[in-house]
């Protein structure tokens, strides 16, 4: 992969503002075609209020992955997210995500997000040597995935615990 060398000053502000806005994601979704049942999604995502799209848009200019996906005040107010219009900036996918991961090893978060970022960090190596693909990877990506710190879970989310319950597992050490 080609190194594109970036602007100092847009990775300190990148780096203070994803600090603040910024969000690392880790998804286990159900998924019939695999052999456990369920797929992995690892995703970085910012969301602001639509009328800071601009800044989104310049952050997706300088990365160069990801996209920016607007949600209407309808579409929020259902997820529950609040009452405004929402824009993202919406990074996933292995390869992508990687890149979001060696920008922020280069350039270190700040606040305690770092926390989050180094635990999303392990779910991208484990997914990067294919051990999501097995029960044994499910459960270690769902035990850092219950170590992130998050503002609220969806009731669909599934714990450590209840993977390990879901597998007829008994005490397993990851």
């Amino acid at each position: 992969m080609k190194v594109k060398i970036m602007d100092d000053t847009f990775a300190n502000w990148f780096v203070g503002f994803t600090d603040g806005e910024g969000s690392f994601q880790v998804l286990i979704n159900t998924n019939k075609s695999s052999r456990h049942g369920f797929f992995v999604e690892v995703r970085f995502s910012i969301g602001l209020h639509s009328r800071d799209a601009e800044t989104l848009k310049k952050i997706n200019e300088q990365m160069k992955v990801g996209e920016i996906v607007a949600r209407n005040l309808k579409h929020s107010r259902l997820r529950g997210i609040g009452s405004q219009d929402q824009v993202h900036y919406i990074v996933r996918g292995y390869a992508d995500c990687c890149v979001i991961r060696d920008f922020f090893r280069k350039n270190p978060l700040q606040t305690t997000k770092r926390r989050n970022f180094d635990l999303w960090s392990q779910v991208l190596a484990i997914i990067g040597l294919k051990q999501h693909r097995g029960i044994k990877g499910i459960l270690e990506i769902s035990k850092l995935r219950d170590q992130m710190e998050v503002k609220t879970r969806n009731y669909r989310y599934r714990s450590y615990e209840w993977f390990k319950s879901h597998f007829g597992l008994g005490e397993l050490k990851c």
